[in-house]
Order: C-alpha cells, then sequence, then structure tokens
C-alpha cells in the first residue's frame, strides 16, 4: 500500500531538515528518551523514527535493563528489501 503524502508535506520535509538530525551520531538525550519510553511501556526497546521524502531513518540506543542495549543507526531507503 502506499500512502499519500498529506498537505503540508513540503513543509514537514522542510521544518525536518531545519533540525540538522538526520545522519547525525548517537546522541544522549535521545538515547535518554528511548529508554525512558521502553520503561514506560514496558518493552525491550524503543525507537525514533524520522521519515525523510526518500527514507526512514532510525535514531536510537537503548533498552530496559535486562534487555541490553539496541546501539546504532538504521537507515531504509525505497527499494531496499
Amino acid at each position: 500500500m502506499i500512502a499519500t503524502a498529506p498537505a503540508n508535506e513540503s513543509t514537514r520535509i522542510s521544518v525536518l531538515r531545519g533540525y540538522e538530525i538526520l545522519d547525525t551520531e548517537p546522541e544522549t538525550a535521545f538515547d535518554d528518551l528511548t529508554h525512558l519510553a521502553s520503561q514506560i511501556r514496558q518493552t525491550p526497546f524503543a525507537l525514533i523514527s524520522l521519515v525523510d521524502t526518500d527514507r526512514q531513518w532510525f535514531k536510537l540506543q537503548g533498552g530496559t535493563v535486562g534487555y541490553g542495549n539496541a546501539s546504532g543507526r538504521l537507515v531504509l531507503r525505497r527499494g531496499d528489501s
């Protein structure tokens, strides 16, 4: 299924790129947020996912105690399998 882009897609992309967060190294503040989210929801890990025009980029590091850490970055591009 292919989703249609919302009417404000160009604004959303512009704002996302303005944050200058894509393709950056792991950051403690985001690690803390994902760790907190995984604790609150009682899940092994949590993700912060940023969707650009042609990829979905995950900025994460962390999991709950006892599950270890999910560390690193994952980039998915259209056509990747």
